[in-house]
C-alpha cells in the first residue's frame, strides 16, 4: 500500500480529492491523509510545529476525521510519501519560504525517516481572480505562475526534493483552451480540475497511469489531460536521466535489484535455475554497461528539461498549423517576457 501525508491547506484538498480514487482505477491501494487548515502557509505549519498544535483537520480518503497535530500524523504510521507547499498567496515570493520550509522538512525526516519527500508546485490564480492577494502579482496570471514557478524551483533545489509540477499541468491545460480550470477563481476546477492533479499526483508519486475518469467528466478533455500529464510528468523523467547520467560509471560497481521476466517457447514457467541464471546475465550486462561508461559530468543544475509541447494544440494539422500556432504561443506567455516573441520566430 502506497501511504501519503499531505501538509497543506484546501489546494493540497483540491490535489488529493481524487487520488485515492484514480489509484483505486488503477489497481493501487493508497492511504491518502490532507492535513488540511484553510490558507495555511509554511510560516503557520512551522508555527504548529514549535508548538505542536491540534491545529489540522485530518482528511483521510477525502473524509475529515477529527483534529491531530503534526507530530501526531507524522508518527501515526511508517509513511511513504510525505509533501509540502506554500500557501497559494505567497507562492511566488522566494522569501517566505526559507527557513520554515527547511525546519519541517528536517522534522519530517526525523518523525517519519522512511518517507520521500516532494515539493508540491501549487497553480497561479485565474485571470479573473478576486482573491485579495492577487494585487501581489499586478492581477497577472502569467505573472503569478512565473513567480511561483522561479520560487518553487529554488526551494526545490536547495533541499534537494523533487517536485509534484501541478501549476505547470495547470497552465497547460488552459493553454489547451480548458479555460481557468478554477471554481472561484483559485481553487480547482471541478471535476476535470481535480481529476487533473489526482493523475499527476499518482504518476509522479507511483510511475502508474490510471484510466480515471469521475463522474460527469467529458471525454474529449480527459484525453486533452492525460496527454499533458505525460508530457509533464516525461520532462521529469528525462532530466533525472541526465542527473544519473553525470555519474553514471563512476567509482566502483555497486549491484542493485535486477528484475527478469523470461517466457519460454513452450509456454512453461521458468524454473527458479533458469530465473537465476538470467538474473546473473542480466547483472553482468549491467556491470560492464557501468565499467565502460564515461560519466557525462558537471552537476544536477547544470541539467534544465525543455519541453517541446508535443501535445498542446491541434496536433491533426501538418506541422505547426494556425490552431496549433495559437495554442502554443498561449502556452508560452506563460513564461517570462521576452519567450513569447522567441516562440512566434520559431
Amino acid at each position: 500500500m502506497l501511504s501519503i501525508l499531505a501538509i497543506g491547506n484546501s489546494f493540497s484538498q483540491d490535489a488529493t480529492a481524487y487520488l485515492h480514487m484514480a489509484a483505486e482505477a488503477a489497481g493501487v491501494e493508497t492511504l491518502v491523509v490532507n492535513l488540511y487548515i484553510g490558507g495555511c502557509s509554511l510560516k503557520t505549519h512551522w508555527e504548529n510545529m514549535q508548538g505542536d498544535l491540534r491545529a489540522y483537520h485530518y482528511e483521510k480518503n477525502g473524509v475529515g476525521m477529527g483534529l491531530v497535530s503534526l507530530r501526531e500524523a507524522l508518527t501515526e504510521r511508517a509513511w511513504d510519501v510525505v509533501t509540502f507547499q506554500q500557501a497559494s498567496h505567497d507562492s511566488g515570493l522566494k522569501e517566505t519560504y526559507f527557513p520554515y520550509l527547511r525546519e519541517l522538512s528536517a522534522y519530517a525526516k526525523e518523525l517519519a525517516p522512511g518517507a520521500r519527500q516532494f515539493l508540491h508546485q501549487t497553480w497561479a490564480y485565474a485571470e479573473d481572480s478576486t482573491h485579495e492577494a492577487f494585487v501581489r502579482y499586478h492581477h497577472s496570471q502569467s505573472e503569478m505562475f512565473a513567480c511561483l514557478k522561479a520560487a518553487y524551483g529554488e526551494a526545490a533545489r536547495e533541499l534537494g526534493l523533487p517536485l509534484i509540477r501541478s501549476g505547470e499541468l495547470v497552465q497547460r491545460l488552459r493553454a489547451q483552451g480548458l479555460g481557468s480550470l478554477c471554481r472561484d477563481g483559485f481553487h480547482i476546477e471541478i471535476p476535470h480540475g481535480r481529476a487533473a492533479l489526482a493523475l499527476l499526483w499518482l504518476k509522479t508519486l507511483s510511475g502508474v497511469v490510471s484510466p480515471f475518469s469521475p463522474v460527469g467528466a467529458d471525454a474529449e478533455i480527459m484525453a486533452k489531460i492525460r496527454a499533458c500529464v505525460a508530457e509533464v510528468v516525461f520532462g521529469d523523467s528525462a532530466a533525472g536521466s541526465l542527473k544519473l547520467a553525470q555519474s553514471y560509471g563512476k567509482g566502483p560497481y555497486r549491484p542493485g535489484a535486477i528484475g527478469v521476466i523470461l517466457l519460454r517457447e513452450d509456454g512453461q514457467e521458468a524454473t527458479e535455475a533458469e530465473i537465476e541464471a538470467a538474473r546473473r546475465e542480466a547483472e553482468a550486462r549491467e556491470k560492464a554497461a557501468w565499467e565502460s561508461a564515461v560519466p557525462l559530468g558537471g552537476s544536477a543544475a547544470d541539467v534544465v528539461s525543455f519541453s517541446l509541447a508535443l501535445s498542446v494544440g491541434d496536433i491533426a494539422e501538418a506541422g505547426a498549423g494556425p490552431r496549433r500556432m495559437e495554442a502554443l504561443l498561449r502556452l508560452a506567455s506563460i513564461y517570462p517576457e521576452g519567450t513569447v516573441p522567441a516562440a512566434a520566430e520559431i
